[in-house]
């Protein structure tokens, strides 16, 4: 090995190297840099080495000033090579960070006199690079300067090691699902009118894209294909538009440049790595709204060798004819761009999957659309294959498992490279393909050609004649009407032919099938553009209601134009998204759109479809021998829910002729969509928008509260609803969509809750009366079982149910939920044998004879709940019941967990793996179900029949959890009182005398900052129970009582016996007097305490008598039946169990807070996660349903609401003492945070409504970010006291002060 003479830094050394990964790879932790090349053939390999002036890590290299340097190193062939691939290390000196050198290779130089590579030695860019020098986005098509001639960089490792993904996961959405949004990142938010945040900075960006999220979301989008996001010259083209004198520019960025580094004129930012901090950025973001990103790569040929590229090389220095197809040693040109990609030579194919693995592992990109895909079939003679080497490589890369593949599938050859329908998937069929067929039969049909019905019927219905033959789907086609290579849709009902001489060049389709509806170009004709309005909206419809993946090209949501060029590739401003323009259209084409795409998915079982469409599926009323281009058939909705037929007629007539359409007659039907008529005529503002979901509840809560006047938490939702709902219909609550959708769903659950309360009492008061009524007049049976749940079907309730289930899915898609929704919850694990049946009307005759879950298809809600079935678990949330069903009633009162998903993919795994296992089924706080295998009970058949036919699912779950053998040790320590004071203050507490609450907070407080404080508390230690019961007071009447009545305890108690007991030891521990001795000492103690510091709140809030009575409650919680089974199950005595008391001052909370420092949710330590209640924390942690505000904040973030406060009670208090149990015992293993024993207050809680709109936690965003960033912080400072992750309770008081209550590691 060897380097530039005299100019190696001593303190930088070189070693051997490894051939992967590819490119230039810093360790994870630093100090080392390894660099590889694949360069075949080649006997001389030299690293080129530049440390830039100015370069902030020189002056820890030896010999090395802030000017810089470069360096020169020769490979050896002995040790530095490893097949073709070259490889070496750089091991760095202490404190040297490498971000920012650049590097580059040199292959078999002619050498100077000094032994190096001569000056004009070729320098040949690292065909696997994560970082180049190039510019930012300031400097867009810039001129005047150095040609465009990068070099790599090192990137900055945190990039990518350390970037922070937040927890969010890729959506991994089936590909039947997606509407995808075809767009290009600077022309999506380059228009000045975009009105970005910082827009000189971010307009055109990955930053910049992110802020234009909730437009995507508006519409109703959930993958957007990005047009070419790698590095590429935008400077490579020469030209000039004729028509103004402006730069042209290759605005498109179909010429690659390297393929590894993100573009980096779409970054804000001029820093080391900021296009790879960006572009994850976006991801995140997208992802985190449920929105998947495809990016459109170019591996069919290189930017190398093009326009203004000859400034810079790789590929064909290197390896020309490995990575190109030649023809007698000269680029071959499949695909109109000068050269063409060898892509199935093994090196080539190799360094493609590598490429791609890249994107999917560690950018999180969810697919790919390959342009041109047609010559990557190609071998190296050119020809097209249909077992191509690359597709194999793809197919075979676990890496790429998840990874979507979309096929352009043409190339430039004509007609060898047309391989629509026949693209090849190397293994089972996977490969999507843009449906070219479709797009222009689709364009003919419209605009009126002749002989276009039947090409027609066959595209709406998912193209079958193209890829059924090789067994894919209905979804494989993608379907679009345009796309960016040609005209916009605006364009193409306004043009005949292309206007390209903006381009300077006679370029672009000239075969568009379009049709300007009698006037080429912009007019005033009313007449003209009533009926290019017309025509974009159908072909909208024929787009949507198709069978098929649809894509839409951004801006044609509201009619952008190119106007008339339809080959764009070098316009920059003309191919700006308008976002004025794209707001003019809000009520008129961007409503149409964002309905229609909203209707395709609530008829989804129709249109993303799995299977192609049968005659059982589609019903045609048309003459198919009439050459008149009018279509009218009726297609079936087989995954519909409810009762009765569902189904959509559509008619198309695509000319000028009346025609009538063939209604079904026995059916009702209603007009949908006309798109001959102005908006808002022209598409329903149907059901599932969520403004008009949130006005009609509006309506049916008011008709309620009608019926209900004197029913205060249904008065109070009606307000509540008033005052937030349209704000949050129109996502612009708090931080936007995602808060505006939590907030939503806070109503929602609350409101359901209500509901089911109401079903709940209309059913006691209502069924007793009915039955005895019904059978005095001989009603059947079968009648008066379900006489009540069809009166509230007649009613307001029945309508608000309905529309609670409707506004559901979307909520949870908006702010990414998790996929499963109560609609009959338990509060405990529920278990059974897992069975699958199709429909749960199927099993209504069926016993089973041992405790079952039951994953079921539709359960319309008029079933009974199976004997036998704990859970009923709905695949599908569209085949599930509502809350107010005759079903959801009977597994609520029947203790029945009853669910439904909304992410089948979920299901399909459950039912893969656990089917016919005996499986546990767990409800969690944030709303998940957990399911999972368990161990099955060793029970007898007789007990299993009688544990599943038990009437009360609750008591089944009790006797499978029943010990069998229990060894439970039942001596429990009455006298010994180990010496102990009565009563110790802080500084004298340890864990010899007190459990963990005392002492975490005695060693906290002067630990924390002075702005988190602690309440002033003191202690009763262990053994203080026992000195009261030896006391004279109490030991001979009460001691000897209860050493009798535990006696009777024994290890082969039963839970029944053993919690009669337990009652009788609780009326003797409640009947203790107070020894004179423990009053003093308390008294003592808190004076104590106060005059310490300087305010006697303590001894201000001490009455013996309320004092005296929370005690003893908090030592009677030691005799109860759940420390009993719990400590017999954690291996411990009874003997062994000390309960010390906390009497803390309890403080009037404004809010309440749990904080777990690690969250437990993601396990990431770096991550916070907190729950908030107004009021007293009992809400938190006690038996008061709905949820707390949820968060999670990193450290220097913005901390992210989880979830809004659902609950309907909060607890006000009168300023006094809280006595807190403080056992040996508290933290169990898996009983943490349980609650085994009593917390009591010496004053009695005030209940009070929960009023929404009042609470400023939840109207106020800053208020409520400043708040939950405090929280927070107040978490880091008592892990940091600790040295551990915590479990923190504590509260907030009138004056904002946040106080800590209690801490305990987390666990």
């Amino acid at each position: 090995m060897g380097q530039s003479g005299g100019k190696m830094p001593g303190n930088l050394q070189l070693a051997k190297g490894e051939p992967r990964p590819k490119g230039c790879c810093e360790s994870p932790k630093g100090g080392e840099v390894n660099f590889t090349i694949d360069a075949p053939g080649r006997g001389s390999v030299w690293l080129y080495l530049l440390l830039p002036e100015g370069h902030e890590g020189a002056s820890t290299l030896e010999g090395v000033d802030s000017s810089g340097g470069e360096l020169y190193v020769q490979l050896d062939p002995s040790t530095n090579k490893t097949g073709d691939t070259w490889h070496v290390k750089l091991t760095l000196p202490g404190g040297f960070d490498p971000k920012g050198a650049k590097y580059m290779w040199i292959l078999d130089p002619k050498l100077d006199q000094h032994g190096l590579p001569e000056a004009n030695a070729v320098r040949i860019l690292d065909p696997c690079a994560k970082c180049l020098d190039s510019r930012y986005a300031k400097d867009w098509n810039k001129r005047g300067g150095p040609k465009f001639s990068p070099m790599a960089v090192v990137p900055d490792r945190r990039a990518i090691y350390e970037f922070d993904w937040q927890g969010v996961k890729p959506p991994n959405l089936h590909l039947k699902d997606l509407v995808i949004y075809e767009a290009h990142v600077r022309g999506f938010t380059r228009n000045p009118d975009s009105k970005l945040q910082d827009w000189d900075a971010t307009a055109g960006t990955f930053l910049g894209f992110i802020q234009k999220i909730p437009h995507l979301l508006k519409l109703g989008i959930n993958a957007v294909e990005l047009l070419p996001v790698y590095e590429f010259d935008e400077t490579a083209c020469p030209r000039k538009n004729p028509e103004n004198g402006e730069q042209l520019c290759n605005f498109w960025g179909y010429s690659t440049v390297n393929f590894f580094v993100p573009m980096q004129r779409f970054s804000s930012r001029d820093r080391i790595g900021a296009a790879i901090v960006g572009f994850k950025t976006l991801v995140r973001e997208l992802h985190r709204q449920g929105i998947e990103v495809i990016l459109d790569v170019v591996f069919n040929h290189t930017a190398e060798g093009a326009w203004g590229e000859h400034f810079w090389h790789s590929w064909a220095a290197i390896a020309k004819n490995r990575y190109y197809i030649l023809s007698n040693g000269q680029d071959t040109n499949y695909t109109g761009c000068g050269n063409t990609v060898n892509a199935n030579d093994p090196m080539c194919s190799d360094w493609i999957v590598e490429c791609l693995s890249y994107w999917v592992d560690e950018m999180h990109v969810d697919g790919f659309r390959f342009d041109l895909a047609s010559a990557l079939t190609r071998g190296n003679d050119g020809k097209v294959s249909m077992d191509p080497l690359l597709i194999k490589k793809m197919a075979n890369e676990p890496k790429l498992k998840r990874a979507k593949f979309i096929a352009e599938a043409w190339d430039c050859s004509w007609p060898d490279g047309y391989l629509v329908g026949k693209f090849p998937s190397g293994g089972p069929p996977r490969w999507a393909e843009w449906n070219g067929i479709f797009r222009d039969t689709i364009r003919c049909f419209i605009k009126g050609d002749e002989g276009k019905k039947g090409d027609f019927a066959t595209r709406i219905c998912g193209s079958s004649d193209l890829f059924k033959h090789n067994g894919r789907k209905p979804f494989h086609s993608i379907n679009f009407i345009t796309a960016h290579d040609g005209f916009t849709l605006k364009d193409l009902v306004s043009y005949n032919g292309k206007h390209n001489t903006c381009n300077g060049e006679n370029s672009g389709d000239d075969h568009n099938n379009s049709w300007n509806c009698g006037h080429e170009g912009d007019t005033g004709d009313g007449g003209v553009n009533h009926l290019r309005s017309r025509q974009i909206r159908n072909f909208m419809v024929a787009l949507f209601m198709s069978a098929g993946t649809p894509m839409i090209l951004y801006g044609d949501e509201y009619g952008r134009s190119q106007r008339g060029c339809n080959n764009g590739w070098c316009q920059d401003a003309r191919c700006w998204f308008s976002w004025s323009d794209s707001e003019k259209q809000e009520n008129n084409l961007m409503r149409f759109v964002r309905l229609l795409i909203s209707l395709r998915k609530q008829y989804a079982g129709i249109f993303n479809r799995e299977e192609f469409m049968s005659n059982k599926d589609i019903w045609w009323r048309v003459h198919w021998d009439d050459p008149y281009n009018y279509i009218c058939y009726v297609l079936h909705d087989h995954h519909a829910t409810g009762q009765g037929y569902a189904g959509l007629m559509v008619a198309f007539n695509a000319g000028h002729e009346v025609r009538c359409c063939d209604l079904p007659q026995d059916k009702p039907w209603y007009r949908i969509i006309d798109t001959n008529l102005p908006a808002p005529k022209d598409i329903c503002e149907n059901e599932t928008r969520l403004p008009t979901l949130c006005e009609q509840m509006k309506a049916f809560l008011t008709s309620v509260v009608g019926h209900i006047p004197l029913h205060g938490e249904l008065r109070a939702l009606l307000v509540d609803w008033t005052q937030l709902a349209p704000e949050c219909a129109n996502l612009k609550f708090g931080a936007g969509p995602a808060e505006s959708a939590l907030m939503l769903k806070a109503l929602c659950d609350r409101l359901a809750r209500v509901v089911g309360e109401q079903v709940d009492t209309f059913q006691t008061l209502l069924a007793p009366k009915a039955t005895t009524l019904g059978q005095a007049v001989g009603v059947e049976k079968n009648v008066l079982e379900v006489f009540v749940d069809e009166v509230l079907r007649g009613s307001a309730l029945f309508a608000l149910s309905l529309i609670l289930k409707r506004l559901e899915p979307q909520l949870r898609s908006i702010a990414q939920l998790p996929p499963w929704q109560m609609i009959s919850a338990v509060d405990h694990p529920v278990q059974g044998e897992l069975v699958s049946v199709p429909r749960m009307l199927h099993m209504q005759d069926k016993i089973f004879e041992t405790p079952t879950i039951m994953l079921s298809g539709l359960v319309s809600g008029e079933e009974e709940v199976p004997v036998g079935v704990q859970a009923v678990l709905v695949r599908d949330a569209k085949s599930a019941p509502d809350i107010l069903s005759h079903c959801a009633v009977r597994a609520r009162n029947s203790g029945v967990l009853l669910a439904s998903c909304y992410d089948s993919t979920l299901t399909e795994k459950i039912e893969a793996e656990l089917l016919g296992q005996w499986v546990q089924v767990v409800c969690s706080a944030d709303g998940s179900v957990e399911i999972k295998a368990a161990e099955r009970p060793m029970a007898d058949p007789k007990r299993m029949r009688m544990m599943a036919r038990s009437a009360s699912r609750d008591l089944t779950q009790e006797l499978m959890s029943k010990e069998t053998d229990s060894t439970k040790l039942v001596n429990m320590n009455l006298k010994e009182d180990f010496g102990c004071k009565w009563v110790v203050t802080p500084e004298k507490m340890d864990k010899s005398k007190v459990g963990s609450k005392s002492l975490n907070l005695a060693l906290l407080k002067p630990q924390l900052p002075k702005d988190i404080l602690t309440p002033q508390a003191v202690a009763m230690p262990y053994g203080s129970m026992q000195k009261a019961l030896t006391s004279r007071e109490n030991a001979k009447e009460w001691l000897s009582k209860l050493e009798a009545c535990l006696a009777q305890l024994q290890p082969t108690s039963s839970n029944e016996d053993a919690k009669t007991i337990f009652q009788e030891a609780q009326v003797y521990v409640n009947a203790l007097q107070m020894p004179s001795e423990l009053d003093q000492a308390l008294r003592s103690a808190m004076e104590e305490v106060g005059s310490k510091e300087g305010e006697k709140r303590l001894l201000n809030l001490y009455h013996r008598g309320d004092a005296w009575d929370a005690t003893k409650q908090v030592w009677a919680s030691l005799f109860g039946l759940r420390p009993w089974v719990s400590l017999a199950k954690a291996g411990r005595s009874f003997y062994d169990l000390n309960m010390a008391v906390l009497v803390q001052e309890l403080l009037p909370a404004k809010y309440a807070f749990v904080l777990h420092t690690k969250n437990p949710f993601t396990n990431d330590p770096n991550e916070v996660y907190g729950e908030v209640v107004p009021g007293r924390g009992e809400t938190l942690v006690g038996n008061y349903p709905g949820r707390a505000l949820s968060f999670r904040a990193r450290k220097g973030e913005t901390p992210v609401v989880t979830s809004f406060l659902s609950k309907s009670t909060l607890l006000r208090t009168q300023e006094c003492l809280i006595f807190r149990s403080d056992s040996n015992g508290e933290d169990l293993e898996g009983f943490a945070g349980a609650g085994l024993f009593e917390s009591i207050c010496a004053t009695s809680d005030i209940p009070c409504m929960v009023r929404f709109h009042r609470l400023r936690l939840l109207t106020d965003h800053s208020f409520r970010q400043t708040l939950l960033s405090k929280l927070a912080e107040a978490g880091r400072a008592v892990e940091k006291a600790f040295g551990s992750p915590q479990d923190i309770e504590g509260c907030v008081d009138p004056q904002d002060r946040i106080f800590i209550v209690q801490s305990r590691p987390q666990v």
